[in-house]
């Protein structure tokens, strides 16, 4: 207020002082009132084009509205009058680094070094900024003269800066010189850790293998259950560079290498008797009869223990067929030796157990409960279900039981039964956070939304809004889940106002990096801050982002495939509910809308600022007018094309093909499958666009040279085949294994020669392929017949499912509402 009376009153007698009107303006935007600051800073501009003031204040108006880009303009135009202001240059190199503009942030601070060369952190920002352009020796190089400069050569400071430099010569790929640089600078270091770690890694990479292992086994020393180290004592033990997996060092090992790791392994297991991870790495390299002694080995004192989580250590195991069936072998030999006579078949030494060894009656109990899981890794559901069940008749309390029954069920395609069994769990124990959370997600997925939004408000703040909680908190795997359910009973509003809401959360995270380019800068914390600027370049490729941006693309593909209908089933696709089902969802909104009325605000004390706490009214709240978009491709097409910058895999590239057929962009179909054959020559998928595309291009006339070159491409993506051929061509090469390549043959047969009925059913019911398929490619199937063949051949393809997965409800006599192959 304060500042207002100020400006008022200079422009009572100056009303067209460009920097007061400024300056008036900057503070309105503070009070929220963004029309009238835009208003007062232009007039300001307009009154003093040659003020710097007057240009920095537009462009900090523009950063407040993270509408960086004209911010940039604003400040460089400042600089034109005031080519060497300090706050400016530093505003300036702040919007350049969140932006991207590492040539510009470069510029600028050379600048400001050469300004204020006395300031240790413009060294380090015109450091960073070289870096980040990919120069590593000029990045060094200013690192050096800044040392020179020092004084003081200890703390944390320094340690890190040398650290930081170090990491620079390691990306140039000059190890041989970072491992120089870091035993030089070894006294100065303070975290004493790190500097190991990196000695060990840079020892291996420079092929000085016998150093790297000793350096590994003094980090082992330190710390026996950390892999990184062990994957490292393997890498430098077989003079191999260090890898990211286990599988990628023990792959193809001859015996002579697989000898030299177990006789490393038989001695530190004599250093660290205690070390789970000792025993557990040479499970990895060992076959045959040893792998099963040495799994047996490890299995027996964790079984003893009642380890929970030993089976999530050992699935990777499962991908090796033999070492699958001894696991097998030695969890069914284990089972009946305890039932029958109370020990394991052999004891903790690899030998014979006897009589007198007898095994706590827990040692069963988590016994069948690992066998459980084992089971559940090979998709024998119901000897999974069979073996919990004898496991919670020999002990009912036991929570992890039931959390595992859950998992089976939901595996097994049966959401409600695995929803009800979590519900079990939770009741257990009320007060279990992760089981409450859990069982929340089972009932989303179970399409319990209501359910779901009461047993995570159990959880929430009190007295506040259980979902204004969850969003506040960027709670992302809720609103991706509820987003599914949504999407599953076609609320397609409330879906799309879920994934929305994932978006502008990768939004705020990308916002949220502006506070650290000095923050990072002024701590040196310089290795920190550069892997958060390399994590916020590929935020839009993680998990989350992917998932929900698919999501997006496929519902607004679906409301392009289902045009709503008018009125206020809009967004709900009432068209296909009963009349009392649509009186419940309007009833449900209108309790929702009732919901978000905001309360009427206290009235403020005269002279007194009162600080605005009342929350923007949401004036769509179920997402009608998100579903009622006019153009549902475009908006598919504007998340699709994010997909496709940060994260084009595959899935993402058939996405293209879907969206883009529908847009009958063909161009774009043709690079979309181009470099889908790069990624997945073989996936069906691409077989099934690529013949919709010949189709699509057998029907355009005309020689324009688009459509030729159309024909071209087409020609050449089926091998100068037909579509017809091509399709033969393909049936004939199908993996027999494979189920989804002759589900796409038979839809793409169906859709080329919609009366060869027969072919196309046999194309799906081929019995090697059917046997071994996943669920969600069989439910597939089922709803492709279910909508083109009639009750009789439909009904038979179900009873077919059925034998296979006779747990999951979409293949019941009497199906749930929920249909497995219908989901995000």
């Amino acid at each position: 207020m304060k500042g207002l009376k100020a400006a008022d009153s200079i422009l009572k007698n100056s009303p067209n002082h460009g920097e007061t009107l400024a300056m008036k303006g900057l503070i309105l935007n503070c009070q929220e009132k963004k029309t009238e600051a835009y208003d007062y800073v232009r007039r300001g501009l307009k009154a003093d084009l040659t003020s710097h003031v007057c240009w920095h204040t537009y462009g900090l108006l523009y950063r407040s509205d993270r509408n960086y880009t004209e911010a940039i303009k604003c400040y460089l135009n400042a600089l034109r009058h005031d080519k060497d202001n300090l706050q400016i240059l530093r505003d300036l190199s702040l919007l350049q680094v969140q932006m991207r503009d590492l040539e510009g942030y470069y510029d600028t601070r050379r600048k400001l070094l050469t300004l204020k060369p006395q300031q240790g952190n413009n060294w380090l920002a015109f450091s960073m900024s070289a870096h980040l352009l990919g120069n590593y020796d000029e990045g060094v190089m200013i690192i050096d003269l800044y040392d020179k400069t020092k004084k003081v050569e200890t703390g944390f400071e320094y340690s890190e800066m040398l650290l930081y430099k170090n990491q620079m010569i390691e990306e140039s790929g000059k190890y041989a010189a970072a491992l120089e640089h870091l035993n030089v600078v070894e006294p100065h270091i303070v975290d004493k850790l790190a500097w190991k770690e990196k000695r060990a890694y840079l020892l291996n990479l420079t092929g000085r293998y016998s150093d790297s292992e000793a350096a590994y086994r003094g980090l082992i020393h330190i710390n026996p259950e950390n892999q990184h180290y062990h994957r490292g004592l393997v890498a430098s033990k077989l003079g191999v560079p260090v890898a990211d997996r286990y599988e990628q060092l023990c792959h193809g090992l001859s015996t002579e290498q697989q000898s030299t790791l177990e006789t490393l392994y038989n001695e530190l297991a004599k250093e660290y008797p205690r070390s789970l991870l000792v025993r557990r790495v040479p499970l990895e390299f060992l076959h045959g009869e040893q792998f099963q002694a040495a799994f047996a080995r490890y299995m027996c004192p964790n079984l003893r223990k009642g380890v929970p989580s030993l089976f999530t250590g050992l699935k990777a195991l499962h991908n090796d067929q033999d070492k699958r069936a001894l696991i097998g072998t030695f969890i069914n030999d284990a089972i009946e030796t305890l039932t029958k006579n109370g020990v394991f078949p052999v004891g903790d030494d690899g030998t014979k157990s006897t009589a007198a060894e007898k095994e706590p009656p827990s040692s069963l109990l988590w016994t069948l409960y690992f066998a459980a899981q084992h089971y559940d890794k090979l998709n024998n559901h119901v000897k999974a279900i069979e073996l919990i069940d004898i496991a919670i008749a020999h002990t009912p309390t036991v929570i992890e039981l039931y959390t595992l029954k859950a998992k089976v069920f939901k595996h097994a395609g049966d959401t409600v039964a695995a929803w009800t069994t979590y519900e079990t769990a939770r009741e257990l124990d009320l007060a279990d956070r992760y089981l409450n959370t859990k069982a929340t997600l089972y009932a989303l997925r179970a399409d319990k939304v209501d359910v779901a939004e009461r047993t995570i408000a159990l959880f929430t703040k009190e007295g506040a809004d259980s979902q204004d909680v969850l969003y506040d908190m960027q709670c992302m795997w809720y609103e991706i889940e509820s987003a599914g359910a949504y999407y599953r009973t076609k609320d397609y509003g409330r879906c799309l106002k879920k994934l929305t809401a994932v978006d502008k959360h990768f939004a705020d995270i990308l916002e949220d990096q502006f506070d650290f380019h000095t923050y990072c800068l002024r701590k040196m914390t310089l290795r920190a801050y550069l892997s958060l600027l390399r994590l916020e370049d590929k935020l839009y490729g993680l998990r989350y982002y992917r998932l929900a941006a698919k999501a997006l693309v496929n519902t607004y593909l679906t409301i392009f495939d289902r045009p709503q209908t008018s009125g206020k089933d809009a967004g709900n696709e009432g068209g296909g509910m009963s009349a009392k089902e649509r009186k419940k969802a309007a009833n449900k909104e209108k309790l929702a809308a009732k919901k978000e009325t905001p309360a009427t605000p206290a009235q403020p004390v005269p002279g007194k600022a009162v600080a605005s706490s009342t929350k923007p009214v949401d004036e769509d709240p179920q997402g009608k007018k998100l579903a009622a978009v006019a153009d549902p491709l475009g908006e598919a097409h504007k998340y699709l094309s994010t997909l496709l910058k940060y994260s084009p895999d595959i899935e993402v590239h058939i996405l293209s093909c879907k969206v883009n057929m529908r847009r009958q962009k063909y161009l774009q179909v043709v690079r979309a499958l181009n470099f889908a054959n790069k990624i997945s020559p073989n996936n069906p998928e691409v077989h099934q666009y690529s013949v919709e595309l010949g189709l699509a291009v057998a029907s355009l006339t005309g020689n324009s040279t688009v459509t030729t070159l159309l024909r071209e491409e087409s020609s050449r993506l089926l091998n100068g085949k037909t579509p017809a051929q091509s399709n033969e061509d393909f049936i004939s090469k199908v993996n027999t294994t494979s189920y989804a390549h002759h589900r796409a043959a038979a839809e793409v047969l169906y859709k080329i020669a919609p009366q060869k009925k027969t072919e196309v059913l046999a194309l799906l019911e081929v019995d090697g392929a059917l046997r071994n398929a996943p669920l969600k490619d069989v439910a597939a199937a089922h709803a492709f017949v279910a909508s083109n063949f009639d009750s009789e051949q439909t009904e038979k393809f179900r009873v077919k499912g059925n034998s296979l997965f006779p747990l999951a409800t979409i293949f019941s006599p009497t199906p749930s509402t929920q249909a497995s192959s219908d989901s995000l």
